[in-house]
């Protein structure tokens, strides 16, 4: 993907979270001082009022025999809501969505994955992530979201992981590009 073709919204985006952050985050960040930094408390009200706390998820069933394991799946599901720090990560997602897009990785943890977040997270457990704007490619010469013809995100993670999750599969199986760390 040509970084050129984003390199507007990038530095539109880029200076927005600078005035997010106001003149008293970093030497790096606005430089005009502000009394009031109404970006920032735009961006906590409005957020609040988009997403403010772990949903909860109630489930029934009309078979009598059935209560005591949908009962447990409940549990199940509101506590692995609770263990993968949904809220939190929804409300990061949610600000990326206020400066232009936010976007959310949902699924099962891979051994690279796993390898990659440490010990909190096993392979096969369900998992969000917040995906950066700046690490999101997709292919840009579409009109619209839904005529894409590939979308997604960079990661980086240990050659050693790589290599031992894809050990044995075809060749075909999915396409990894490698750079050497500090080029």
């Amino acid at each position: 993907m040509d970084r050129r073709v984003l390199q507007f919204y990038r530095e539109e985006r880029f200076r927005a979270v600078k005035l997010f952050a106001g003149d008293r985050y970093s030497e790096n960040s606005a430089r005009k001082k502000r009394y009031v930094n109404f970006i920032s408390l735009y961006c906590k009200i409005v957020g609040r009022n988009l997403f403010s706390a772990n949903p909860r998820l109630s489930m029934s069933t009309f078979e009598r025999d059935q209560k005591a394991a949908v009962d447990a799946m409940e549990k199940w599901v509101n506590d692995e809501i609770e263990r993968m720090r949904f809220a939190d990560t929804m409300k990061r997602i949610v600000l990326d969505g206020i400066f232009g897009i936010g976007i959310g990785y949902c699924a099962l943890a891979t051994p690279a994955d796993s390898a990659r977040w440490g010990w909190g997270l096993a392979p096969g457990q369900a998992m969000l992530c917040r995906v950066d704007p700046d690490d999101w490619v997709f292919d840009t010469i579409a009109n619209d979201l839904s005529e894409v013809d590939y979308m997604g995100h960079r990661v980086t993670m240990d050659l050693e992981v790589v290599l031992h999750s894809f050990k044995g599969k075809g060749r075909d199986s999915s396409v990894i590009i490698f750079r050497p760390t500090g080029s």
